[in-house]
């Protein structure tokens, strides 16, 4: 559709179909997955692509329909209580309003929360994209997103607008959390030619936002 759209339906009961929602109980996107481990850690995604490209290299990640401001439209996000969540948010306004609400909204039923954005491109589909062009297989793609949320300092109400410190091993961190970095640190290993991403985890992002972004460094 042009200009870029979304429409959703539901059965209208006479065989055919009726472009709205009216009446249906949306959920969160993975449902069944997400209640088949809850011992897993999630992250939270703006959109259904980007939650199935993380699905695709072993992350387990969900989303509400209807994509940014409408994580209050989902009826039950119990499965989500208790759990250390990762929220990406998209690199727009929008995007970075939206991981914020969620936050703000799950902190005190989550074990933990975390508000990240992606190192390169707009979203986690872009990042995954950039790291298959360079020749990354899938568990190595794994490994680097669950680095960046086992790195990424615990998001607090107090703490959203504020500058973000650089992470430096574990201090901050929730140990205890399933965010175990990998045998073979993904951030020992190039991401892009001569660039490497900094040993301390190093976050930046402006107190504009008050969210972290990975970025590579010389």
């Amino acid at each position: 559709l042009e200009p870029k759209s979304f429409r959703q339906r539901r059965p209208d009961g006479n065989g055919g179909w009726a472009w709205n929602l009216q009446g249906v109980e949306r959920v969160l996107y993975h449902l069944p997955a997400l209640l088949a481990d809850r011992g897993r850690s999630v992250f939270v995604v703006e959109g259904e692509r980007d939650a199935d490209g993380l699905a695709k290299v072993g992350v387990l990640a969900t989303c509400n329909s209807g994509g940014a401001g409408k994580w209050a439209t989902v009826a039950d996000t119990s499965a989500l209580n208790g759990r250390d969540i990762c929220i990406i948010a998209d690199k727009d306004e929008p995007g970075r309003r939206h991981a914020l609400d969620v936050a703000q909204r799950l902190h005190g039923k989550a074990a933990t929360v975390r508000v990240i954005e992606v190192p390169h491109g707009k979203d986690a589909t872009d990042y995954i994209e950039h790291l298959r062009k360079l020749g990354k297989p899938d568990e190595e793609i794994k490994d680097a997103f669950g680095e960046m949320a086992f790195r990424a300092p615990i998001w607090t109400p107090e703490s959203s607008g504020a500058s973000v410190p650089t992470v430096a091993g574990t201090t901050s961190l929730n140990t205890a959390a399933p965010w175990l970095p990998p045998t073979t640190s993904s951030l020992s290993r190039p991401l892009c030619p001569a660039k490497r991403l900094s040993g301390a985890g190093s976050a930046a992002m402006s107190a504009r936002t008050g969210l972290p972004t990975w970025r590579a460094t010389e």
